[in-house]
Formats: structure tokens, sequence, C-alpha cells
């Protein structure tokens, strides 16, 4: 079987008052891994329910499609439009895996938001710009992988699992602002955070850099491991950018005006608005 990533580890995401928008899952089977769902009518189902356990979209018929490996196991789901943010809308999706009589189950929660987080934007040009050598280490683990990837499309890998984990330490984030500021606890979301995706960009960079030197450690010790003291070096320098980012900013009713600013990590401030 060839290598591919699935790139869904981050929570999805759309926009609020959009139709026609979708989230991805794979059909997977534990202890089996990838598995193949049935194409037949019926047989893959998908209702979409807000955040009160609501239905929004009743049981939809979803078809299957082929993965890079020619398994139907990959679904892609139509989310109808929600009009008021949500956080932890869910879709169950039923499904039946070829050979297999009892349909299985699974949920997924997504959020509806001011601004989606998005795919990466980081390219291999991005990571040689910081680390000129970097293509070298890059082509060898492409090699060892397989699969048909190649300095462009591994380089591209590690961007969309940067953009991941950097989208985990901005949720971290959120928490951490919600809990200081019990009384702006309810603007204080995810689905109101309004995203700087070009001040972002250079922290995905350096966590993407540290992620293709902790794939290439023969060693967590870095006296031992030279990959393991880079993949040190760019994570503290993600970690650092990702600190001075500057203030996260929050708007609670989608006007664009924003309404509650983190100046700096372990504070926020309301802003009042004043009339006249």
């Amino acid at each position: 079987m060839s290598y591919f990533n699935e790139l869904d580890d981050a929570r999805p995401e759309v926009r609020k008052a959009v139709s026609g928008q979708t989230i991805v899952s794979y059909a997977r089977i534990d202890g089996v891994g990838l598995a193949e769902a049935s194409s037949s009518p019926g047989d893959c189902q998908a209702t979409v329910y807000d955040s009160n356990g609501s239905i929004v979209s009743a049981a939809t018929n979803v078809s299957p499609t082929a993965d890079p490996n020619g398994l139907n196991s990959k679904f892609v789901i139509t989310i109808p439009s929600f009009s008021e943010f949500q956080e932890d809308a869910f879709v169950v999706l039923e499904w039946l895996a070829v050979g297999e009589t009892v349909k299985r189950v699974s949920t997924i929660y997504f959020d509806v938001v001011l601004q989606p987080w998005g795919p990466s934007s980081v390219s291999v040009n991005d990571l040689l710009q910081v680390r000129p050598d970097i293509g070298l280490v890059i082509d060898q683990q492409a090699a060892r992988i397989g699969g048909g990837l190649d300095r462009e499309k591994l380089a591209s890998i590690y961007g969309s699992r940067a953009h991941t984990e950097l989208y985990h330490w901005v949720r971290s984030q959120i928490s951490a602002d919600a809990s200081s500021r019990v009384d702006d606890f309810a603007s204080i979301t995810r689905p109101n955070l309004i995203i700087d995706k070009s001040a972002i960009h250079r922290i995905e960079s350096l966590l993407a850099l540290a992620l293709v030197y902790e794939g290439d450690m023969t060693s967590p010790d870095s006296a031992e491991s030279d990959a393991a003291g880079l993949h040190m070096h760019y994570k503290e320098r993600a970690r650092s950018a990702f600190m001075g980012l500057g203030p996260m900013r929050y708007d609670s009713n989608s006007d664009r005006v924003v309404d509650v600013v983190k100046p700096s990590f372990g504070r926020a401030i309301r802003l009042r608005r004043v009339q006249g």
C-alpha cells in the first residue's frame, strides 16, 4: 500500500452563513487502519447536528470516494449553512464496511467560525529560505518513505502538520484567555477569533522545520543526534515567535468590530464602545 497523508488531524471548521462547504473523514477500523466503505445507496449516511444536538440536516446518503490507494474510504460531507457561530456542532456518520453487515458509527465534531483555519501555505521554498540544506534532508526522507513522494510534496505535508500543531497552540491559548476573563468568557472562543494568516506563516515555517528534524532523529538526546538539537532549536524559535504574535482579537457578533483584545499572554481586556 502506498503512503499518503490524510491531513485530517485538526478539527474541521466551516464559515458562518455559507452553504455548500464540506468536511472530510475517512473510513477507519481499529487495528486495521483505512477500510473500504460500501458504495451501495443507503449504506453510508450522514446526519448534521448543531451544538445543542438538534438536527440541522437529516440523514443524507454519502458516496465514499477513492483515496490514493484506490480504496473507497474517503467521505466528503456537505455541511448546510449555519446562521450562528457554533462550537461542537457534529456529524453522525453511519457507514458499512465492505464485507460487513452491521454499520459502524463515527461522530465528527466541527466548528462554525468567523474565519476558518484553512490549509497551510508553507512550501519547500519557505523552508529553504531559513535552512538552505533542508532540501537534502527532505529528499532522503521522501526516498525512505516512497509512494511517489518528492521534496515538494513532503515539505507540504510537514507544512500541514505544522499548521495543525499551531492550531492546537492557538486553541490552548484561547482557553487560557477565556479562563483569565470570566466576564468575557462567552466572547473569547475559537469561532470569534480574528486570524491574521500572514502573521502565523513564519511560525508555521519554523515549526515545519522542527518536524522535519524530528523525523530525522536517531535519538532524543541532542548529544547523540544532531537532528534532535536542530528539532529543539527550531521548535523553540517557533514557540518564541508564537509568544510574540501580538494581540489575539475576538469579534463576538460578526460585525467585523473587535470586542475583546488579548494584548499579551496571560491578560485580556475589554474594549468598550463609546456612543456619539
